[in-house]
């Protein structure tokens, strides 16, 4: 099949159907560009929600090792109370 392609145009190209019981059918879709374009952008909008900072720390947390002292005291003081 034949795709004819026109400069300054974005064209896209839909495939619909079954290729195992071969009713597949091609969709066209086709928008003119503008000509004059644009300039290089200063800068990529990101968005403001920081996830990605919230990812990141400068020091590590002792959140974990507190849990694992606790765990630890905890499973000791059962494993002493149950010692008859």
């Amino acid at each position: 099949m034949a795709l004819p392609v026109k400069a300054g145009n974005l064209t896209r190209v839909y495939a619909v159907g079954e290729p195992v019981s071969k009713t597949m059918k091609v969709a066209v879709a086709t928008l003119e560009l503008s000509s004059t374009g644009t300039g290089r952008p200063g800068e990529v909008n990101t968005g403001t929600g920081g996830q990605a900072a919230g990812m990141t720390r400068s020091r590590p947390s002792v959140v974990p090792l507190f849990v694992l002292v606790v765990a630890g005291a905890l499973a000791l003081s059962v494993g002493r109370a149950a010692r008859p």
